[in-house]
């Protein structure tokens, strides 16, 4: 009776467990527009949903078929499962899984992956870890490691400053703080102020706490090394700053920046767009626009 009952026991919880452990990754939210021949999932930055690329998305509906996502915490949504000072980067993991698993379940073929800022390491990842997944990935103004001082570091120097300088600074500031420097970041990285008024409150959605986890998990990460020897076709546009009072970082330093980073990298094509700020695509669409469309007339060529 004893065995039997813990058998049931056993049983029971297992069946409880079910629905959040065995759960598969998936996005927050897909928006699907235009019916154009080239598939492409488009993954927005940190605390943004998928309305960042709304205006990309109406002005090529006949060139692409393009799915927008929401990450999971972002826009109101929950999100991924486990605490938010969990160790490593699972949250990161959950966001590339999710947006894999988006892939294989709707598209007929191989899509072109654009990511933003955070959604450019998910694109890069991609390349790296399911590279017969997709057909290509472009990173926007995401480069593969966010400077931290020193060019330099090693992984276990990256994560030491990361694990004991800068989370337990981001952590302890109030949820204020967190918002009014998130206000000022938007403000100085597009150059439209009313747009720069929309992303401030669609930054609004995403609760400190949540966007804190995500950024100390991208701060982590350091995706040099492996995109040397990435095999899918990987385009990186850098966005160079036009006006250092407002953004802190002249165009030359940037400039510098990302040679150092995707310079040496044979396998990943760098773009550069002047006189424009984080949000390349609302700065520059024209500019924007073109070179993406030569980067997939180049891998979607026969």
């Amino acid at each position: 009776m004893r065995a039997m009952f813990l058998l049931v026991i056993c049983a029971v919880l297992s069946m409880a467990a079910a629905p959040v452990l065995g759960q598969p990754a998936a996005v927050a939210h897909v928006e699907t527009r235009g019916a154009g021949p080239v598939p492409m999932v488009l993954v927005p930055g940190l605390s943004c949903d998928w309305t960042v690329w709304s205006e990309f998305m109406d002005r090529h509906g006949e060139r692409y078929t393009m799915r927008a996502v929401t990450l999971p915490g972002f826009g109101g949504s929950e999100p991924p499962p486990g605490a938010a000072d969990a160790p490593g980067s699972p949250w990161l993991d959950h966001a590339v899984e999710a947006v894999a698993r988006l892939i294989r379940e709707t598209e007929g073929e191989p899509p072109i992956v654009v990511g933003h800022s955070m959604g450019a390491v998910i694109a890069y990842r991609l390349a790296l870890e399911d590279p017969e997944l997709i057909r290509g990935a472009v990173g926007v103004d995401g480069p593969p490691a966010i400077p931290l001082g020193q060019q330099s570091l090693t992984e276990a120097e990256r994560r030491r400053i990361v694990d004991d300088v800068i989370a337990p600074a981001l952590r302890a500031q109030p949820a204020s703080a967190w918002a009014e420097q998130q206000a000022a970041q938007r403000r100085a990285r597009v150059r439209d102020q009313d747009r720069a008024g929309e992303l401030i409150e669609m930054a609004k959605t995403t609760p400190a706490a949540v966007a804190v986890r995500y950024a100390l998990e991208l701060y982590r990460e350091d995706l040099r090394n492996e995109l040397a020897d990435v095999t899918s076709p990987v385009l990186a546009i850098a966005a160079l700053h036009d006006d250092a009072r407002a953004t802190g970082v002249d165009a030359d330093t940037m400039r510098a920046v990302w040679e150092a980073q995707v310079g040496p990298l044979e396998g990943v094509e760098l773009v550069t767009i002047l006189d424009a700020r984080h949000f390349v695509m609302d700065d520059q669409p024209e500019l924007f626009d073109a070179a993406v469309a030569a980067f997939v007339e180049e891998v979607t060529a026969p």
